[in-house]
């Protein structure tokens, strides 16, 4: 049976949520309808039943692929390819960098379409409630909300190396969404299908990180995921030392460069490896 290439619409978004749920990944109904509104859904239909996607998300210079799924039943018939493409050449045509965060056995099959790392990054895990977290030093960080988003989002875009305003907007009209603001960046949690999502996370210096997550982690219950970039030691020091533990590792990679963008060494918690 042929499949039907199409766009996904809002009224998609049940049916894209099905197919993240049963891959196991984190994203709510919300988060997809982030990919219809700002960017681009591709996927494709076996009758009435969608069996696998590809997302855009265009950024200023760059943007990003992500949501590629495809149902067990459908895997290994070269979809992903097909709409992972499909996606390559639709943010080419509009004169962007394909960015994207990749499993270990992903960035495999990326690097033959000329995908390079620019950095390593851990997801890890945690069941807040655990114990107090431990401070780092004497935290200015306080509690922000809509008031401030230009604040941060100014903070976040010269780490992230692209205004990311919209996509913040979209997560503080979320009741959940919590961020914490102090004089030396800012760290943002929101709720997910599977567990709280911790990120981003932009510091100037890694103490400054750790000043960060105590307040924020001491706010959450249940459990909580956060992508932290590998190079960050002794912030990775302070989640071992709070029970937090190794889940799986990415890379972020772009299409044809391995120097990244922003100031990478300010951004030590990502979004999700969907929003950068």
């Amino acid at each position: 049976m042929s499949l039907r290439p199409l766009e996904l619409s809002i009224a998609d978004v049940s049916a894209g949520l099905q197919l993240s749920i049963e891959a196991g990944w984190n994203q709510t109904a919300a988060d997809w309808a982030v990919f219809i509104r700002h960017g681009t859904v591709f996927g494709l239909k076996d009758g009435d039943a969608l069996v696998a996607t590809a997302a855009i998300l265009p950024y200023s210079n760059f943007g990003f692929v992500s949501m590629v799924l495809v149902t067990p039943a459908w895997r290994k018939r070269g979809l992903a390819t097909r709409l992972v493409d499909q996606s390559i050449t639709a943010l080419r045509a509009r004169g962007l960098v394909p960015v994207l965060d990749a499993t270990p056995a992903g960035a495999v099959v990326y690097k033959r379409l000329g995908f390079q790392t620019i950095f390593e990054l851990w997801r890890w895990e945690r069941t807040a409630s655990w114990s107090e977290p431990t401070p780092a030093g004497k935290s200015a960080a306080r509690p922000v909300g809509l008031e401030q988003l230009d604040t941060f989002a100014r903070i976040d875009a010269k780490a992230f190396g692209s205004n990311r305003h919209f996509l913040f907007q979209e997560f503080l009209d979320r009741a959940d969404t919590r961020v914490f603001l102090s004089d030396s960046g800012f760290v943002m949690t929101r709720k997910g299908y599977r567990a709280g999502q911790l990120g981003p996370l932009v510091a100037q210096t890694e103490a400054a990180a750790c000043d960060l997550l105590a307040p924020t982690v001491a706010t959450l219950q249940g459990l909580v995921f956060l992508d932290v970039a590998e190079r960050c030691c002794k912030l990775r020091r302070w989640l071992e030392s709070n029970g937090f533990l190794r889940q799986r590792p990415f890379q972020r990679m772009a299409l044809g460069q391995a120097n990244g963008f922003g100031d990478p060494a300010c951004l030590m918690v990502m979004a999700g490896p969907e929003f950068g």
